[in-house]
């Protein structure tokens, strides 16, 4: 169903760029106690933003791609309508998909548009199409593909799961009648600063089997939040992981220091890897290590344009004019000594 696909990309872009509201900032007490991971999107704060134009240009690209039918979906009509999006769900273990919730915060027009879009694909497909409207529920529920549950519980809310008791389940934390992650033992979200618009956290990857070697230095801490957003013209990505122990933590800030320090090999145009490393601060508490980058919005669009060969600033000009082509891949130092102290950082990181 290429309109349904189409709709869910849009939300899923956004994540990869957001009554009982959860509009504005993560509120924790909108989402139940048991949650292990989260993902939050404040979708009216990313769009005031001066880096969304870029993003949503580049989903409706990608949605132009596949698309294959007749009708196309007005993306910045959608995205006015979406106030906030948040998931979470209990854990990382198997099955653990099918306890997963999608909530959104919509303004009055998206559930016309969601409905808009299924009558016309009825009206295309007839008996054909993979989605029903189920009757027995107590508010509007659709099922796609046997599988997926989509709800509109109360004006201005979509939530979507697996299983539809997930989405009773998350209504009643929403309307105050269930426990939420106010009431957690263990903190879900580490930073509560104000100005990110999107924030990502879980618990327990010391716990996660079959972990990617890529990601194998999150094996070594308890948890971690990652947020994004921009305040004050500058863009903010803050990284905070938790650890178990004090040892633990120095271990885990050698390793991250000896990444920036590998990093710092790199040759890039315009040296544009130095000058943001220069941005990189590395704070280090008993149980956490916090990586915060700050860097001017402006500055970094340009660099972002550079990357993807959509514009070039006037040094980028002057750095070939004069003859000087390097390339984007990573050169280890030649000196032997130099290699030497940079390969016990890469056993600890692979390893």
């Amino acid at each position: 169903m290429r309109n349904k696909k189409a709709f869910i990309k849009v939300l899923a872009g956004l994540g990869m760029v957001a009554s009982g509201a959860l509009a504005g900032g993560l509120q924790e007490e909108k989402v139940a106690k048991d949650a292990r991971w989260l993902a939050h999107i404040d979708v009216e704060a990313f769009m005031r933003s001066e880096i969304s134009a870029m993003a949503v240009e580049g989903l409706k690209e990608e949605m132009r791609k596949e698309n294959e039918s007749g009708v196309s979906i007005d993306v910045e009509a959608v995205l006015a309508e979406l106030k906030s999006i948040t998931a979470y769900g209990l854990g990382f273990h198997e099955g653990a998909d099918q306890e997963a919730v999608l909530v959104l915060e919509t303004g009055e027009k998206l559930p016309i548009i969601i409905e808009g879009l299924l009558a016309h694909e009825a009206l295309i497909k007839g008996e054909e199409v993979d989605f029903e409207q189920l009757d027995d529920k107590p508010f509007t529920t659709y099922l796609f593909d046997n599988e997926l549950y989509v709800a509109n519980p109360a004006e201005g809310l979509v939530i979507a799961s697996k299983t539809f008791e997930r989405i009773e389940q998350a209504f009643e934390v929403i309307r105050g009648k269930a426990p939420n992650l106010r009431d957690a033992d263990k903190p879900l979200v580490l930073n509560k600063d104000a100005g990110f618009f999107l924030i990502a956290s879980a618990i327990g990857f010391d716990k996660m089997e079959n972990m990617p070697t890529q990601a194998r230095i999150l094996q070594k801490t308890t948890g971690g939040q990652l947020s994004v957003g921009i305040n004050d013209a500058e863009a903010r990505l803050n990284l905070i992981l938790s650890t178990s122990s004090k040892e633990v933590t120095e271990q885990l800030h050698k390793i991250i220091q000896g990444m920036l320090a590998l990093a710092s090999f790199a040759e890039v145009e315009n040296e544009n890897v130095a000058q943001l490393l220069q941005r990189v601060q590395v704070e280090v508490d008993d149980l956490r290590v916090e990586i915060d980058f700050r860097y001017p919005v402006e500055d970094l669009m340009r660099l972002m344009q550079n990357m993807h060969g959509e514009g070039h600033i006037d040094d980028y000009h002057e750095s070939h004019s004069n003859g000087h082509h390097n390339n984007h891949s990573w050169r280890m130092p030649e000196d032997p000594e130099s290699r030497a102290s940079l390969k016990p950082v890469a056993m600890m990181y692979w390893n």
